[in-house]
C-alpha cells in the first residue's frame, strides 16, 4: 500500500468519526466534503454520487453547493452512464 492510500484511509476514518459524533458540528460541512471528494478522487461513482447528492440536501446554501451541482455532478453522472459530462 503507497503512503497516499494509507493518507486516504486514515483521512477518510477521522471525517466518518467526526461527522458520527458530531453531525451538525462545525466541521460537519467540510468533512462530507472531504469525503464526496475522496469518493470522486477514487473513481467511486456511485458513492461519489450518493455522497454528493446528500450533500446537497444537507447543505444546499453552502458555498460549496455551486461547485458540486455545476463541476462534479456531471462528470460523477458521465462516468456512470458512459457518456461525456457537458
Amino acid at each position: 500500500m503507497c503512503s497516499s492510500d494509507l493518507q486516504s484511509r486514515k483521512g477518510k476514518g477521522l471525517y466518518e468519526r467526526i461527522l458520527d459524533r458530531y453531525p451538525g458540528g462545525d466541521y460537519a460541512e467540510m468533512a462530507e466534503l472531504y469525503l464526496c471528494t475522496l469518493a470522486y478522487w477514487e473513481k467511486d461513482w456511485q458513492t461519489a454520487l450518493r455522497r454528493h447528492e446528500a450533500f446537497l440536501r444537507r447543505y444546499p446554501n453552502s458555498p460549496n453547493a455551486w461547485f458540486v451541482r455545476r463541476e462534479r455532478l456531471p462528470v460523477i453522472r458521465a462516468a456512470l452512464t458512459g457518456k461525456k459530462a457537458g
